[in-house]
């Protein structure tokens, strides 16, 4: 089973993916395990306050940690090793932002292929696989050409997961709501 939980900034996508993923963790074997794939690269001291802030909410929860800010292919194995498993992928949107960087040079068309065809593998090698991501408005008085391509390039992943993942909460007018 694949979920998504999509919303805005700090809308409490990350407590609520916690809170579903610890919910199918037990009702599966005591030999399932909760695995948090962190995707983002803290920059400076708001990156680092941000990791930290994560790092105490799922203090507790069971969740063994893997560091994984982009090519998903290479935890794999690692994942593989911790079988059966549920992972929880925080952020789609950084991962997103960490290819970009990484692939500035390649096509949008070609950068949305490869992320979808990874995260196709990865949910493979899960029991269940949770991925969050955010959402922002298209269109922002003030956004550069770069953040207008990622922000363009997240929303057409969402759109794409939307139609990949079994289950989806969608914040909206601050509630949140189950749309499969």
């Amino acid at each position: 089973m694949i979920t998504l939980i999509l919303g805005e900034p700090d809308s409490g996508k990350s407590a609520l993916a916690e809170k579903l993923v610890c919910k199918m963790a037990s009702f599966l074997p005591d030999s399932c395990q909760k695995i948090y794939l962190a995707t983002m690269i803290p920059y400076g001291k708001e990156g680092e306050e941000r990791v930290q802030k994560h790092r105490r909410q799922r203090e507790g929860k069971g969740f063994s940690t893997i560091e994984c800010p982009g090519d998903l292919p290479q935890v794999k194995d690692e994942i593989q090793q911790h079988s059966p498993c549920i992972c929880l992928l925080e952020c789609m949107s950084n991962l997103v932002g960490n290819e970009l960087q990484a692939h500035k040079e390649e096509g949008d068309d070609t950068i949305l292929s490869i992320m979808m065809e990874e995260l196709s593998l990865l949910s493979c090698s899960c029991t269940h696989l949770c991925i969050v991501s955010n959402e922002f408005p298209l269109m922002e008085e003030g956004y550069d050409e770069e953040t207008i391509r990622y922000v363009q390039l997240v929303h057409r992943i969402n759109e794409k997961l939307m139609n990949f993942c079994d289950k989806i909460y969608h914040y909206e007018n601050g509630k949140w709501k189950e749309l499969t």
